[in-house]
């Protein structure tokens, strides 16, 4: 893996985040707060860290049960903001998702309270 296909995957993690928040909320403006890789198998997560390892430096020591979360030396420019951290867990076979953006939202539990509703109707 190289940095730059680690970039590839973050900014589609981004941009499927987006259009997921702007398809099923009235946020059109979300703002990266940071982008959790969902390694596919060991192997992957080796490459994936190798690399994080490189573009940043290791934080939050705390999570490292689930993967390493890191602060990059460079922030990416995204569309939905500048993004400074980036995690990498390890395979889980619950999390079969390539990944997932977290967003800034001013009032977390105002918007929790409005979308849980749907979310739950939806299963």
């Amino acid at each position: 893996m190289t940095e730059n296909e680690l970039e590839k995957i973050i900014f589609y993690l981004v941009k499927q985040g987006l259009m997921t928040l702007e398809r099923f909320t009235d946020e059109k403006n979300g703002v990266i707060d940071y982008v959790a890789i969902f390694a596919k198998d060991e192997n992957e997560f080796n490459d994936l860290l190798s690399v994080a390892e490189t573009v940043g430096q290791e934080i939050d020591r705390e999570t490292a049960k689930t993967g390493k979360t890191f602060l990059l030396n460079k922030p990416l420019d995204t569309t939905a903001g500048v993004l400074s951290l980036i995690k990498i867990r390890k395979p889980d076979d619950i999390r079969p998702q390539r990944g997932a953006p977290d967003f800034k939202i001013p009032d977390y539990q105002q918007f929790k309270n409005r979308y849980w509703c749907r979310i739950r109707v939806l299963h």
